[in-house]
């Protein structure tokens, strides 16, 4: 087997310039003003193109950011933007160079609530008016396609059907009415229609951006923007030495040493990146294993960070740059995210209140606003029916795009995937579910993608584990429920620890929750799986692949693949495996083209079953449940000469120094010689705080005459019986 790869860096086209026309800089700013038109009419700009602010035509040095929504003949609207020159910043200076590129690219929409509390998507999109979800838009592709030129014609042929696109809004009567096609003028459309879900159309070389929209009966208009290579267009790379491509559930990263001129000018940063292979048997063309039409795309992603790596040698200066590319999911994991709370609400008022809201309308939600990603990839949620996981309220801590979905995906033992052609899916995690018939209303999948055997395998490492690493696992979950927030009399909630009550011999305690289930049974379940996949025993399994075909194995699908070793390589331990079942963590492929190899690494976690957790009460406070106490009608204490009322005659006073102050003769006149004071020292240790009476001291009671209280110093608590020295006064320490 022999593979060779072709990287295309696109290069984006400019389709419109003008000129900053505003007087004054803004602190903020989600619009600008311009004039001075150059290239393109405003009416070619589309949403999510890149723009530029620069010193000087088709410069960024003063910040880029998205475009909004459309423009119009005055004014760009760009994604919501505080001064400065960085990505999602602009310096808005009259007569700067403004610069729109075809450079659809993953951007964070900002949202922003208002001096009056109201709160917004995207800067201005309101709730009132924009509540009604767009449909998601799925072309079952990914994020790019590459078809070769045929040799007669030299086009490319292109074909899409748009089946598996579906609607994200909980009214029952929202449908689809109306769907169009936007191709490139060049584009000849042979097959179906641009009215239709379905089309064929032919292209000449190059890299050309193709958009559908979905509009819906309630007006919301689904996007999704698609680029199409035809051929080996200008930007193709061939000559690179070093090729890495990491391959995690994630998302994807590509790493490669180039060695021809990619200027940024040409390319600049955040260019798209498609990579794509060849591979024969024998000198003969063969297709790889994966995504049935687009098996030959490896990668398709945007420019991330490029390092320059240059040294002086005896035949002189030599340099390299190395680039590195991220997916659309790699690209989540570095982009802002906003803590938020969904609530169901049958007649929801704001952006935070969704009509029958259960998991998979709760992260559209958050991917459709909050982000431009279903605009740029196909999406698949759960799909597991409108009913699946229903709940009045359930809130994400994600501190980024990535965290912000995953978060809710977690919540229900699932998580969001990131696969080879840039789909998105949110796919139920098998290690911490049941198998058919068990406890979690999503089984535990048997489906496998790859059986592997001791031929399949040229290096092969298992670190084994047999002891635990956990001692406990205490977990809590919402109960899911079909009812509003506002109306639920409680959020049930309930509680298990794993592996028991007993903890096992393992050092570390995990918490587990913010989770949402059905049943206490599954939640146990579940959280029994969690402490057995902390606590596995084959804690490592890393092989090598003996051919250089990947054979397309996607963490991102949540599958297995099957490890079968026969005593030839068991080991001093004399361990072997059969058809064990394993879940490839992560997939390294490195490609030297100088040497015309390929070497092909996967990580995986082998499989483990762990026994239910234990149902646990917790007490009803922190120190444990305490008996029932009912207490006394309270007594008044009788009237004394210490109640501070008209008459009152006998006073003390407690000083900061610790001095105490004492009258019997209060309300005796200064001519009749009174009144006079008794000043005792008490010796207290530190500064007076407060001091209070005993309300149970002797007088109050009525059964006896003296008085005690309590002294407060900034070291200690102190006693003091008999405070005015009735009969006999003692200070004693109580509390340091």
């Amino acid at each position: 087997t022999a593979i060779t790869y072709r990287l295309l860096l696109v290069q984006p086209s400019v389709v419109f310039a003008a000129r900053v026309n505003q007087a004054t800089i803004p602190a903020d700013a989600a619009s600008v003003m311009y004039d001075g038109v150059t290239t393109g009419a405003y009416t070619d700009i589309r949403s999510e193109m890149l723009v530029c602010f620069g010193t000087s035509a088709g410069a960024d040095d003063l910040g880029r950011a998205r475009v909004r929504k459309d423009a119009t003949a005055d004014t760009l609207y760009i994604g919501w933007v505080s001064r400065g020159k960085g990505e999602g910043e602009a310096i808005l200076l009259d007569n700067a160079y403004i610069t729109v590129l075809d450079l659809y690219k993953p951007w964070t929409k900002n949202p922003r609530i208002d001096t009056d509390g109201v709160q917004y998507l995207d800067y201005d999109r309101d709730f009132a008016t924009y509540s009604a979800s767009p449909p998601i838009v799925n072309l079952d592709c990914g994020t790019a396609v590459q078809r070769d030129l045929d040799p007669d014609t030299e086009l490319a042929t292109f074909e899409f059907n748009a089946i598996h696109t579906y609607m994200t809004d909980p009214d029952a009567d929202a449908m689809y009415t109306d769907w169009l096609w936007e191709l490139p003028a060049e584009a000849t459309v042979t097959g179906g229609a641009l009215d239709s879900h379905a089309i064929t159309f032919t292209l000449p070389i190059g890299a050309w951006w193709v958009s559908a929209y979905e509009t819906a009966s309630t007006g919301a208009v689904g996007v999704r923007r698609v680029l199409c290579v035809a051929g080996e267009p200008d930007g193709t790379l061939t000559k690179f030495d070093q090729l890495e491509l990491t391959r995690r559930l994630e998302g994807q990263t590509l790493r490669v040493r180039v060695s021809e001129s990619i200027p940024e000018a040409t390319y600049p940063n955040g260019c798209m990146a498609v990579l794509w292979k060849r591979q024969t048997e024998d000198g003969a063309p063969v297709t790889p294993s994966g995504l049935t039409g687009h098996e030959h795309i490896a990668f398709v992603g945007w420019h991330y960070t490029d390092e320059l790596d240059g040294r002086a040698s005896e035949r002189g200066y030599i340099d390299d740059t190395y680039m590195e590319f991220r997916d659309l999911g790699g690209w989540l994991q570095v982009q802002p995210g906003y803590p938020i709370t969904i609530n169901r609400d049958e007649t929801p008022a704001s952006w935070y209140e969704v009509r029958n809201a259960n998991i998979d309308y709760a992260i559209a939600r958050l991917i459709q606003g909050y982000s431009n990603a279903a605009d740029l990839t196909d999406f698949h949620w759960t799909g597991a029916g409108y009913d699946h996981y229903p709940f009045p309220s359930l809130a994400s801590q994600g501190t980024t795009l990535y965290e912000m979905i995953d978060y809710f995906a977690r919540a229900v033992a699932h998580r969001l995937t990131c696969d080879q052609w840039g789909r998105l899916h949110v796919k139920p995690d098998p290690q911490l579910l049941d198998n058919v018939g068990g406890s979690t209303p999503v089984a535990r999948t048997t489906t496998v993608q790859k059986a592997l055997t001791d031929a399949d395998i040229s290096e092969l490492r298992i670190t084994e584990t047999p002891f635990p690493r956990q001692n406990w696992n205490w977990g809590e979950a919402v109960v899911a429920k079909s009812q509003d927030a506002d109306v639920v009399p409680q959020i049930d909630v309930v509680f298990a620890v794993a592996p028991g009550q007993a903890p096992s011999q393992g050092t570390a305690t995990a918490q587990t929750g913010e989770q949402l289930t059905t049943t206490q049974a599954e939640f146990n379940a579940r959280l029994g799986h969690a402490y057995a996949r902390a606590n596995t025993p084959t804690s490592g399994i890393e092989f090598v692949l003996t051919s250089p075909d990947d054979f397309a194995i996607q963490p991102a699908y949540m599958t297995w693949l099957t490890l079968t070793t026969s005593t030839a390589t068991a080991g001093q331990r004399g361990r072997v495996y059969s058809a064990q079942r394993v879940l490839p963590a992560q997939v390294t492929i490195t490609h030297d083209a100088e040497r015309g190899t390929q070497t092909v690494s996967v990580q995986a976690e082998r499989e483990v079953y762990g026994l239910p957790a234990a149902t646990y009460y917790p007490p009803s406070n922190d120190y444990g449940d305490v008996p029932p106490w009912t207490p006394p009608d309270p007594t008044p204490p009788p009237t004394s000469d210490y109640d501070l009322r008209p008459g009152v005659n006998r006073l003390f006073l407690i000083h900061k120094s610790g001095e105490l102050s004492v009258t019997s003769t209060f309300l005796q006149t200064s001519g009749a010689g009174g009144p006079g004071y008794a000043i005792v020292d008490l010796s207290l240790d530190g500064t007076v705080l407060d001091a209070v009476t005993d309300p149970y001291s002797p007088l109050y009671l009525g059964t006896g005459t003296t008085v005690n209280a309590w002294i407060v110093t900034t070291t200690r608590i102190y006693y003091v019986e008999d405070v005015a020295g009735v009969s006999s006064r003692s200070v004693t320490s109580q509390h340091t």
